[in-house]
C-alpha cells in the first residue's frame, strides 16, 4: 500500500512504474521508463535501453524499420504502388513496373482459379477498365447473349478449341456488335440458339475477326451482317463451319463493307441448299472448301482463290444476279453434279482464270450474263458454255515444247507441241495410242524435202480424217492434228 506520506512514498526516476516482484516480495520501481500519457492508436516500443517511447500513428500505414532496426509507420502509398525493398535502406512505396504475363486478368469459368462466373460479368469488368483487354474463357458451355465492345476480345486456350464440335469452350447464344472498332474471338465454338450467333449491325465501322473457331449453325443462319458502314468487315480465318439443318446457311449479308473467309471449311451435315448470300458487301473466299452454294445479288462481288465447291449435290455452286461486274475465280473448282455449275445473271460478269468445272448438265455455265475465261478444264461429261456472252481471255505468247526426233519412226508424247521432222529420208510419225480429247500436235518439215521424202502420219490404233494414215508431201509443209475423241483430225 502506497500512502501520501512522503516518508512512505517510493522515489525513483521520472517515468518509472511500480512493478510486482512476485508473491511475498515488496513492490519495486521499474528500471525502464514509460511515457506518462499516450494517444489513441499509438504503439509503444523501446526507443533506447530501458526507455519506452511511442511511434506516431499513420492512417493505412505500414510498419517498417530503419537499417538500425528503429521502427516507424510508413504513410499509405497510392493505388497500384508496391512495397519495394532497397539494400541498406528502409522499404518504400514504388510504382509497379512488372509485366503481367497471364493470358487475361478477366478469367471466366466455374473453377476456383476463375474470377468471374459468367462471360457477361467478366466482359463488363473489362469494358469498365477499358480497352485493350482479353476475356479468357475456361472450359464450359456458356449460354449467354453478349454485346461486343471494340478492343475487348474473347479467347480460350488453343488446346481447348476444336474444329469438329468437340471443343471444350462453347458459347450458345448471340453476340452483337454495333460500335466502331475491332473485336477478335479465338478458339471458341459459337453455336446458334434459335437465332444467329453473330450479328454486325448499325452504321459504325465494326470489325469482327473469328480465328480458329468452330461455327455451328445448328438451327439458324449463323451470321447476319447489315452494317451500313463501308469500313465494316467480318473476317473468318482458320475456322470450320457446319450447317446443321436445311433452310439455313453460314451467313446472309446486306452490309456495305466486306466479308472475307480464309483457309476455312464450310461443312453441310444438314444437307442445306440455301446459299451464302450478299447483296452489297464484297465477299472473298481464299483457300476454302465450301459444301454449300454461294449467291451474289445487287452490287455485291465475289472472288474465289484456290477454293473448291464439294458435295453440293445437284445444286448450282455459284449464282450471280444484279450488277456485279467483276466476279472472278483463280484456280478454283465449281461443281454442280447434274445441275449447271455456274449461273451468270444478266448484267453481271464472271472471270475465271484456270480451275475446273464439273457437271453433267447440257450447260455447265449458263445465264444471260458474261463469262470470260482462260485455261478452264471440264472434268465431267458436260463442257458447254451457254451464257449470252462468252469471251476467252487473251493469253500471253507462251512457249511450247519443241521436239526433234532422234530416231524414226517417232511416237509422240502428250507434251510434244511442235515436232521438227528431218526429211533427208522418208519419215514416219506415230501419234501416241491414248490421247485425250483436244490433244494437239504440229508436225513440220524443217529440211524442205518432204516432196521427195514423204512424212507419213500413222496413228496407233486410231484413224486420221477417216484413213489409217496421212502423207505430207509438200516441202517445208506443216500440218496440225487434234484428237477429237474418236480419231485425229487435220485442222
Amino acid at each position: 500500500m502506497v500512502t501520501k506520506s512522503s516518508a512512505n512514498t517510493p522515489t525513483g526516476t521520472t517515468g518509472t512504474v511500480l512493478q510486482g516482484q512476485g508473491a511475498g516480495v515488496d513492490l519495486a520501481l521499474s528500471t525502464a521508463t514509460y511515457p506518462s500519457t499516450t494517444t489513441v492508436s499509438q504503439i509503444l516500443y523501446s526507443s533506447a535501453t530501458n526507455v519506452v517511447g511511442e511511434i506516431t500513428t499513420a492512417n493505412n500505414g505500414v510498419l517498417i524499420t530503419s537499417n538500425t532496426g528503429v521502427p516507424s509507420l510508413l504513410a499509405a502509398g497510392t493505388t497500384g504502388q508496391v512495397l519495394t525493398a532497397t539494400t541498406g535502406a528502409p522499404a518504400s512505396w514504388a510504382t509497379n513496373t512488372s509485366t503481367d504475363y497471364h493470358d487475361s486478368i478477366y478469367i471466366v469459368g466455374a473453377s476456383a482459379s476463375a474470377n468471374y462466373a459468367t462471360i457477361a460479368l467478366g466482359y463488363a469488368a473489362a469494358v469498365l477498365a477499358g480497352a485493350p483487354a482479353t476475356v479468357f474463357l475456361q472450359p464450359g458451355t456458356y449460354t449467354e447473349n453478349l454485346t461486343l465492345v471494340a478492343g475487348i476480345n474473347l479467347c480460350a486456350h488453343g488446346c481447348d478449341s476444336s474444329l469438329n464440335a468437340t471443343g471444350n469452350v462453347k458459347i450458345v447464344g448471340k453476340l452483337t456488335m454495333t460500335t466502331a472498332g475491332s473485336v477478335t474471338i479465338s478458339g471458341i465454338e459459337l453455336k446458334t440458339n434459335g437465332a444467329e450467333f453473330l450479328a454486325v449491325t448499325g452504321s459504325a465501322a465494326s470489325n469482327v475477326n473469328l480465328n480458329n473457331c468452330y461455327l455451328y449453325c445448328l438451327n439458324a443462319t449463323g451470321i447476319i451482317y447489315s452494317s451500313s458502314s463501308g469500313s465494316s468487315k467480318i473476317k473468318i480465318l482458320n475456322c470450320t463451319a457446319n450447317i446443321g439443318t436445311t433452310g439455313i446457311t453460314l451467313y446472309t449479308s446486306t452490309g456495305s463493307g466486306s466479308f472475307q473467309i480464309d483457309n476455312t471449311i464450310v461443312r453441310n451435315d444438314g444437307g442445306s441448299s440455301t446459299p451464302i448470300t450478299s447483296s452489297v458487301s464484297n465477299c472473298s473466299f481464299n483457300y476454302c472448301q465450301l459444301h454449300i452454294p454461294v449467291s451474289m445479288t445487287g452490287t455485291a462481288v465475289a472472288s474465289f482463290v484456290f477454293t473448291a465447291f464439294i458435295n453440293l449435290g445437284n445444286v448450282t455452286a455459284f449464282t450471280t444476279a444484279g450488277t456485279g461486274s467483276d466476279h472472278h475465280a483463280y484456280a478454283s473448282d465449281f461443281r454442280g453434279a447434274t445441275a449447271t455449275a455456274v449461273s451468270i445473271g444478266s448484267g453481271t460478269t464472271f472471270k475465271m482464270y484456270g480451275g475446273t468445272i464439273e457437271s453433267t448438265n447440257a450447260s455447265v455455265v449458263a445465264g444471260a450474263g458474261t463469262f470470260r475465261y482462260s485455261g478452264v478444264t471440264f472434268v465431267d461429261t458436260g463442257s458447254t458454255i451457254s451464257t449470252t456472252t462468252q469471251t476467252p481471255l487473251v493469253h500471253s505468247n507462251d512457249a511450247i515444247k519443241v521436239v526433234t526426233p532422234g530416231a524414226y519412226p517417232y511416237t509422240t508424247i502428250p507434251q510434244d507441241a511442235l515436232i521438227k521432222v528431218d526429211t533427208s529420208a522418208a519419215r514416219t510419225i506415230t501419234p501416241h495410242a491414248s490421247p485425250v480429247t483436244g490433244q494437239k500436235h504440229i508436225i513440220k518439215d524443217t529440211v524442205g524435202s518432204a516432196a521427195a521424202n514423204n512424212i507419213t502420219i500413222t496413228p496407233s490404233g486410231k484413224n486420221i480424217d477417216g484413213a489409217a494414215s496421212y502423207v505430207m508431201n509438200v516441202n517445208y509443209g506443216s500440218v496440225t492434228i487434234v484428237y477429237n475423241g474418236t480419231e485425229w483430225s487435220i485442222v
